[in-house]
């Protein structure tokens, strides 16, 4: 058995090059095109000396909301974000996205995808978590949107070899043993199969 798996699997991975040949490999940059971005997040959850997570209140919610605003406002102003964020005890957090990405969250990513320019900054975003403030630095990261080449490549030749696949088994006649069927026993593999709250109760007990 150890020998025709060995088998198997050496013919499945002599045969993936030739279903995924033919692949067009060639991607554009615009096709592929990563932007990326530095924010910063004013969350709506701190934590206390204990280690326990605490949500700030309403009124907290609001104070917050000004502090952030009077930040977007100096970044607005030509301000580094690194050193903004750093004088307040922040860190500047980078990434890279397209318009597709959700994190770190849907919204960010929207607000940063619509700005047009390097440097240009978003208005405060309001999200469940917190506040964002994105600035925009570069509307074409070149390894960003290099990784993401490779994996539009690799996604294309998958889709190849499933499809591939599927016409195969599709093309192929299956027959079904059912009598050998019956003779397998899950309970001698170790296999419990939970079909209600009550057999669960049952079986653990047993």
């Amino acid at each position: 058995e150890v020998a025709k798996v060995l088998e198997l699997m050496t013919i499945s991975n002599k045969m993936e090059a030739a279903m995924e040949a033919g692949v067009d490999e060639n991607v554009s940059d615009e096709d592929a095109a990563q932007k990326s971005m530095q924010y910063l997040l004013f969350s709506y959850t701190t934590t206390d000396d204990s280690g326990e997570s605490q949500t700030l209140s309403d009124d907290e919610k609001e104070a917050l909301k000004t502090t952030a605003q009077a930040f977007d406002d100096r970044l607005k102003g030509g301000e580094d974000m690194e050193t903004v964020a750093s004088a307040a005890g922040l860190t500047a957090q980078t990434a890279t996205f397209d318009s597709e990405s959700t994190s770190p969250d849907k919204d960010l990513i929207a607000a940063a995808d619509a700005l047009t320019n390097a440097g240009d900054v978003t208005d405060i975003i309001e999200t469940e978590n917190g506040i964002y403030i994105a600035k925009l630095t570069s509307l074409l990261d070149r390894e960003a949107t290099d990784s993401k080449k490779e994996s539009i490549v690799s996604e294309r030749k998958q889709e190849q070899y499933d499809s591939l696949l599927k016409q195969w088994k599709k093309d192929t006649k299956i027959k079904e043993e059912k009598k050998v069927w019956k003779k397998i026993s899950f309970e001698e593999q170790g296999v419990t199969i939970k079909t209600s709250d009550t057999s669960d109760t049952s079986d653990s007990q047993n």
